[in-house]
């Protein structure tokens, strides 16, 4: 890949989700996430998210620490900000396919698949919200890409590859929890079944699983604490 292949999907990402952006008002549970963001700005309470006064527990806390970042970062809480977010992950996800597609099919072919996935009208709508979900789906996309590439790899995997997958697992369960585990999961199972064989190299990423459960928990336990 050249760096204009990167720079021709980061274009296609970044200007078609950011238009009209903040043109309409926060909708649905977009609301819940920008004021948990915002007060933990106005608290300096970071670790655990809170709504109105009362612990917000509906979602882990990094989705409303990428928002708060975001506010602190532009300098403003408006819907453009809280949404920003959302086009840069999805951005990210294309960009992401684009290069594990490249180093498995080849470069032409990893170009396609980043623009295929700009172009996918199921992905626009979280990709232009504040809410979890064009987060979560760059995080369990890498961590697929990267379980899949340790499992497939004929030199295996190396301890950075088994560290970086399991930080990223450790987002998508900072993300949403447990609902987001089916992706993780399916993507460890998934070589295994369509090899009709247990792949020797999996248990690599069996362990930067439990690298991303062990955030998780950690986070689970702070909640205990604090109730």
């Amino acid at each position: 890949l050249r760096l204009a292949d990167y720079l021709l999907i980061a274009i296609i990402g970044l200007v078609t989700g950011s238009i009209l952006l903040g043109h309409g008002p926060l909708a649905g549970n977009e609301g819940h996430r920008a004021i948990a963001a915002q007060t933990m700005l106005a608290n300096h309470q970071w670790l655990l998210p809170e709504l109105f006064g009362q612990l917000y527990l509906a979602k882990p806390p990094l989705h409303y620490w990428i928002l708060a970042a975001a506010s602190k970062l532009l300098g403003d809480g408006s819907e453009f900000t809280w949404r920003l977010p959302s086009v840069i992950e999805s951005t990210l996800t294309a960009m992401i396919l684009m290069v594990f597609t490249a180093r498995w099919f080849g470069r032409s072919v990893g170009i396609a698949a980043g623009i295929c996935c700009c172009a996918m009208v199921a992905l626009w709508g979280q990709n232009r919200t504040a809410e979890i979900d064009a987060g979560n789906t760059t995080a369990c996309i890498l961590f697929a890409c990267l379980a899949i590439d340790m499992q497939t790899s004929s030199g295996g995997a190396s301890r950075k590859q088994i560290v970086y997958a399991g930080l990223v697992c450790g987002a998508a369960m900072l993300l949403k929890g447990p609902a987001g585990a089916s992706l993780l999961l399916g993507s460890i199972i998934g070589p295994q079944l369509f090899a009709h064989k247990l792949v020797s190299s999996s248990r690599r990423a069996w362990l930067a699983l439990l690298i991303g459960v062990t955030f998780f928990m950690l986070y689970v336990l702070t909640v205990i604490a604090k109730l």
